[in-house]
């Protein structure tokens, strides 16, 4: 649909093939992207404030455990009680709880599904804690100030990387615009210095930077999820944009270059 295909039958590369080749590839890994990103979506949108939810979940467990009630049936008081995202997984556990499963089903069955790796090493570690230590007040205590850490970690984490965030995007517009006004400059002066038309030369490379620079963009944006919330599956958002943003760059810088292609 975009005309790139003309580059397999050995057409001269001029701008326009360049911009088709371009969209081309974007068009592949937008769509790639796209995937991945509603994915992440729905798990941030379940998963959004976790952290909390399970420090005060299990903080409200030690407590209710101090009344003399056994872990799971502290779990199952504590069912009726909101913890924000984590409460339709509180219901489950406590719903397999009553029809006879152990605590260590009833846990799987609860989170399957979440990739939320606070949620299922502490839910884990909730298990351990009571299949293997009799869930005594004070591993739940433990548990508890534990998660309570790795929550305020979390959060301490995410105001520090918010800065570096830019980075990714600040470079992929530095690699998508100087490359090509590099590439026309060195063009340029070429053609002044020498005899003969060397758009032949120009347009195979700046198919090459066009083409290795969207790829690195859609790679810079993986790397900007990972640093950002731990997990490459949040980088396809970043993806997107980074990949549209390199197009628009690419098509404006690639103006330098319409008197030689």
């Amino acid at each position: 649909m975009t005309g790139a295909y003309r580059v397999l039958e050995g057409s001269p590369i001029n701008s326009d093939l360049v911009v088709a080749c371009t969209l081309t590839l974007a068009t592949s890994l937008l769509a790639i992207s796209i995937l991945g990103a509603y994915a992440w979506f729905q798990e941030s949108r379940r998963a959004r404030g976790m952290g909390d939810s399970i420090a005060s979940f299990l903080r409200d467990l030690v407590e209710t455990r101090k009344t003399g009630l056994s872990p799971e049936k502290s779990i199952i008081v504590l069912s009726t009680r909101d913890y924000g995202p984590l409460t339709p997984i509180v219901r489950r556990i406590s719903s397999s709880l009553l029809l006879g499963l152990d605590i260590e089903r009833a846990v799987a069955s609860a989170t399957r599904g979440y990739r939320n790796w606070v949620l299922l090493a502490t839910l884990r570690l909730l298990t351990d804690t009571i299949t293997l230590g009799g869930g005594s007040v004070e591993a739940l205590d433990s548990l508890a100030r534990y998660a309570r850490g790795i929550a305020d970690f979390e959060e301490e984490l995410a105001k520090r990387l918010r800065v570096y965030i830019l980075m990714p995007y600040i470079g992929a517009l530095m690699v998508s615009g100087s490359s090509m006004l590099i590439l026309a400059y060195m063009a340029q002066t070429t053609a002044m210095t020498q005899e003969g038309n060397i758009a032949s030369l120009v347009g195979p490379v700046a198919l090459a930077i066009s083409l290795g620079t969207t790829l690195n963009s859609w790679l810079m944006g993986l790397v900007a999820g990972k640093l950002k919330n731990g997990t490459i599956l949040s980088g396809f958002t970043h993806s997107i944009t980074l990949t549209i943003i390199t197009i628009a760059t690419i098509a404006i810088t690639l103006r330098s270059l319409h008197n030689i292609l």
